[in-house]
């Protein structure tokens, strides 16, 4: 900031103060004394005029906005400010209460104060100036002229003046530091006690004790990128220097107590040394003797231990080696384990497939059995009828043809049936005969086509039929075939249609010439045979499945 040497004009102020005289000067700032018209009552006035720079014009900008701000509020350490007013393009004027007592100047113009004192003076600064800070003023400067102890309290009052332009509106506690650091520094160094000092606070002040002393040069020289002090802990320091010195004072005794003392014990420690060294170089003497032999036993140990270590890898990689088998084969007995597992599970799923089976082809067989006797009873009823007509055409009965036919529809006696009473069925039509229905048996295998061919030899199907794939296979259980329980659908035998007609015609035929031959023997003298008598035979033809259409009485049939 440059100084102007120009006084400000007042004139402005002329409408409501009285200006009595200026107060003190530095620079830029000048203060003066005055009384209100109205009232009477005295009040200072700190003019602040700036140059045309940009600095100096932000710097009385925010002299004004803390003018204004201070207007507004109140501390018990600080005067009043009753206004704030511009007094020209270049100049401010703040305008408040003053102060009757003593400025913190003139009394370090006198003698020393004490420490106390001045902690106690600094306390009250600090308080102000963390204040200010939290309320957000920019010029937060503080001088000794500015610093007044009122005569009749002893209360100390702070006046806020303005400070260099800052570099930035925040404030910073380590601004306020450096401000307690400079006072602090000045109040110790005003009635210095020695005559010859290099202008430092330790040889002005020989009597504080150097922990204060670093202290005090710490916090005056505070920068921004310094830490913070703790402003607290160094009034504190201060006001208790008197007995941090006492303190350094006896300590300072006690050590030179303790170094004498220490000399002597040196001393004594000292040839105890000398003769421990000559102790010491005859043992490492000694020693060095002994190491040898034991590196060379320790080495002869490295080569075993090397042997040994060797002979422990390959047998530990024999291990490892026969471990992986194990595991390979357990691996491969777990797997193939559970391959015979499903196989087992598929094997007595197949037996109950064949106990099924073998129980259905017992219940055909009983079937058949039966179908079997019914057929038997069947042809030798056709045959007796034969036998009938034959015997009757070769005798040349008399018979008619009614007494023929009445004697063909007489049942056949069973041997099961007894005496049991029948009665005449009717003949079944030609065109009715139908060929009779298959039974399909589920589960035969083929190639059963009579009912014989069921009571031979049973053969397992696992040798007929070979499993198409092994227990050993290699192939995934879901992949297997097994075409062994597969049983082939039963193939119908396929039987000329011409089967049953030609039976019925031939039947008919039968009867048509023995009815022939009765009538011819019974009108001519000369003996007759019966010419169609070998058709009989074609009843006993092996496809039993053929009915003739004759009378039956028995319902069984």
């Amino acid at each position: 900031m440059s100084s102007t040497p120009e006084k400000p004009d007042l004139t402005p102020l002329n409408d409501k103060y009285d200006i009595v005289g200026e107060l003190a000067g530095r620079g830029h700032i000048r203060s003066y004394v005055g009384t209100r018209k109205e009232g009477g009552n005295d009040v200072q006035i700190t003019v602040m005029r700036a140059a045309a720079d940009v600095a100096e014009g932000k710097a009385i900008a925010q002299f004004a906005a803390d003018a204004n701000l201070l207007a507004s509020l109140s501390h018990p350490n600080v005067p009043q400010v009753i206004e704030g007013r511009w007094i020209g393009d270049d100049a401010f004027a703040l305008v408040s209460d003053r102060v009757h007592g003593t400025t913190l100047a003139e009394l370090m113009a006198g003698d020393r104060m004490p420490n106390p004192r001045i902690a106690d003076i600094l306390g009250d600064v600090d308080g102000v100036l963390e204040w200010a800070r939290g309320e957000r003023i920019v010029h937060r400067g503080v001088t000794p002229d500015g610093i007044l102890i009122e005569r009749r309290t002893g209360k100390v009052y702070v006046s806020l003046t303005p400070a260099e332009a800052p570099k930035t509106n925040r404030p910073d506690p380590r601004d306020d530091a450096r401000t307690i650091g400079a006072l602090a520094l000045a109040m110790l160094t005003a009635k210095p006690i020695a005559g010859d000092h290099d202008g430092t606070l330790a040889t002005m002040r020989p009597d504080l004790p150097q922990r204060v002393v670093d202290a005090t040069e710490k916090v005056a020289t505070c920068t921004i990128n310094d830490e913070q002090p703790n402003i607290s802990a160094y009034l504190a320091s201060v006001s208790m220097a008197d007995a941090i010195k006492e303190g350094e004072v006896e300590v300072a005794r006690v050590d030179a107590e303790f170094r004498a003392a220490m000399k002597a014990e040196r001393e004594k420690w000292e040839a105890e040394q000398l003769a421990a060294q000559l102790a010491a170089e005859a043992q490492a003497k000694m020693f060095a003797e002994e190491r040898s032999e034991y590196e060379r036993r320790a080495a002869k140990e490295r080569e075993q231990l090397a042997s040994a270590r060797s002979e422990i890898d390959k047998r530990r990689a024999e291990v490892q080696q026969a471990r992986t088998e194990l595991d390979q084969a357990r691996s491969e007995f777990k797997q193939k384990k559970s391959v015979l597992e499903t196989r087992v599970k598929e094997i007595d799923h197949h037996a109950r497939d064949l106990e099924k089976q073998k129980r259905e082809l017992e219940k055909r067989a009983r079937v058949l059995e039966k179908r079997k006797l019914d057929l038997e009873k069947r042809n030798t009823e056709l045959v007796a009828a034969g036998a009938l007509a034959a015997t009757t055409a070769s005798h040349g009965s008399e018979t008619s043809i009614d007494s023929l036919k009445a004697r063909l529809t007489q049942p056949v006696p069973r041997a099961d049936e007894g005496n049991r009473p029948t009665g005449p069925a009717d003949v079944v039509a030609e065109e009715s005969v139908d060929e009779p229905e298959e039974i399909a048996v589920k589960g035969i295998a083929g190639g059963v086509e009579s009912v014989e061919d069921v009571h031979l030899p049973w053969t397992p199907i696992e040798e007929t039929e070979p499993w198409s794939v092994p227990f050993e296979t290699g192939e995934p259980v879901a992949g297997i075939t097994y075409k062994a329980a597969a049983l082939p659908a039963p193939e119908q035998a396929e039987r000329p249609r011409w089967v049953v007609p030609a039976a019925i015609a031939g039947f008919v035929l039968l009867l048509g010439a023995a009815a022939w031959g009765i009538s011819t023997r019974s009108n001519s003298p000369k003996p007759a045979t019966v010419a169609a008598l070998p058709t009989a035979v074609a009843f006993r033809s092996p496809d039993t499945a053929a009915v003739p259409s004759m009378p039956v009485t028995d319902s069984a049939a």
